[in-house]
């Protein structure tokens, strides 16, 4: 389904008009005809070809003025449609229709408020008292949800949080969908330290008001969040366990796979963290998440995590280390071919990750210069298809440790531009805070440090690695495992 819906969004690659009401529509979830051609005015983008999209079935008619993407099709379009180039437009585009709440169409509707008061929500705006009444749950959710994918956890905590209140007031929402509204509150509670609000959504989901299955969800999706948090604050022993009671939880539980799929892709990668790291373990588990759920981002963590037993050393013997390295790349490949599909960078990141361990690996035999010049490559395209803090960082720490090429320069204006403009609470401005004493410190150690001890947002194990990398002038210790350190850093 979602090749075929590949195979259909490529013809529409040359109408940016088309491609703009398609993710509008999406991101609306029911959009008012009348709210689209406000969002796209024909004399400034043209008419876009809605009855193509209506015969080709991407597109559903629920009555003259209603427009929404069929059910079984909206998430998969959803991964389709994402574009680094469309999707700022979008956003700017229905922000400013949020924006001028003028209420003189009172034939248009509800829907069409509605859509106002979806663009309200996902501009930060909704004081206006006559929108305030078309906020609904499912908006909140949808437009917190998609915060927290992009990385953006404060605004995604923001509007989550409204969510959980609405949620507490309405006993009558579906359980399956409290349920997964409260694990993103949780979530992104978490990823802005908010203990008591993770603590909230715990109680929430093993508290009376799911029962039979459900109440297995909900007591497993409260030990999951416990993990998660945990994780976050870097005790992975206490977290790992957690996962573990999760995981034994949701054993059993209908219609529960990508939940299930998250919780092991968890313990994969916090199987990765404790000391002593538990490679073949990881690797397991990560095999289970992919199994339970054969989704781009599961077969993601299980590429991750051989490539992380990869680069620990494990495989000593040559031939035995290439056979590794070639099934790795065929997971790579089959992720491509998905990645390709839905417009996703997934196989572009591990493939950098996976250059570097080879190269590290080459270094170590030549002791010539570290050359990170490929896999810096691969991560500029994977940025191209999705612009993530995670992605734009792993970028600059290659930069700022590639020997063949001084390319601090360029991480320092680009980390500073970050620093200028993001929150302070953000994960890209603390990625760029790291990058940008480390980029300093190529010249000026003396101010690096100074500005390390300042930097009260960067953890002790980033702390120690800048630290010793100030001390020793920029050179970098070769070890079997610095590209673990690398991605940790």
């Amino acid at each position: 389904m979602t090749a075929l819906l590949g195979h259909i969004i490529k013809g529409y690659q040359g109408s940016e008009v088309d491609l703009l009401a398609l993710r509008v529509i999406e991101k609306l979830g029911v959009a008012s005809k009348a709210a689209l051609d406000d969002i796209l005015p024909s004399t400034v983008w043209g008419q876009y070809d809605l009855f193509g999209m209506l015969r080709l079935g991407i597109v559903e008619r629920l009555a003259d003025d209603l427009l929404r993407i069929p059910p079984l099709l909206q998430r998969r379009l959803g991964y389709v449609l994402l574009n680094t180039e469309i999707d700022p437009k979008v956003d700017t585009l229905i922000a400013e229709f949020g924006r001028n709440i003028v209420v003189v169409h009172d034939h248009y509707g509800p829907i069409y408020f509605s859509n106002k008061a979806a663009a309200a929500v996902r501009s930060g705006d909704v004081d206006n008292e006559t929108l305030t009444r078309y906020v609904t749950l499912s908006m909140l959710f949808r437009v917190g949800l998609d915060r927290y994918t992009e990385e953006d956890y404060d605004r995604a905590y923001s509007v989550l949080s409204r969510a959980m209140d609405r949620l507490d007031q309405q006993s009558s929402i579906e359980p399956a969908a409290a349920v997964e509204i409260t694990r993103y509150f949780g979530l992104a509670a978490a990823r802005v330290g908010m203990a008591t609000q993770v603590q909230r959504a715990c109680a929430f989901l093993e508290g009376a008001r799911f029962v039979g299955n459900k109440a297995k969800q909900g007591q497993a999706m409260a030990a999951f969040l416990r993990g998660f948090e945990l994780r976050i604050k870097g005790d992975y022993e206490k977290a790992l366990g957690h996962f573990q009671d999760a995981d034994h939880l949701l054993k059993g539980a209908k219609g529960a796979d990508r939940q299930h799929g998250a919780i092991l892709t968890e313990i994969s990668r916090t199987l990765l963290r404790v000391r002593p790291p538990k490679y073949d373990e990881s690797v397991r588990a990560a095999e289970r998440a992919y199994a339970a759920k054969d989704a781009a981002h599961n077969l993601s963590g299980l590429i991750k995590a051989r490539i992380e037993r990869l680069s620990s050393g494990r495989f000593t013997q040559e031939p035995v280390f290439v056979q590794e390295v070639e099934e790795i790349r065929a997971l790579i490949r089959q992720l491509g071919a998905i990645s390709r599909r839905v417009s996703s960078e997934f196989d572009l990141v591990r493939e950098a990750e996976l250059e570097v361990v080879l190269i590290l690996e080459r270094t170590m035999k030549s002791r010539e210069e570290i050359d990170f010049a490929r896999p810096i490559e691969l991560l500029e395209q994977a940025l191209r298809v999705r612009l993530r803090a995670r992605t734009q960082a792993y970028c600059w720490k290659l930069k700022v440790l590639n020997r063949k090429k001084d390319q601090t320069q360029e991480v320092w204006r680009e980390t500073a531009q970050v620093l200028a403009v993001e929150g302070k609470s953000t994960k890209r401005w603390v990625d760029a805070q790291k990058l940008n004493i480390m980029a300093i410190g190529r010249t000026d150690a003396g101010r690096a440090q100074t500005l390390l001890r300042n930097a009260t947002a960067i953890n002790q194990w980033s702390r120690s690695f800048i630290t010793d990398y100030l001390n020793k002038k920029g050179e970098i210790s070769l070890s079997k495992d610095l590209a673990i350190s690398i991605d940790r850093l």
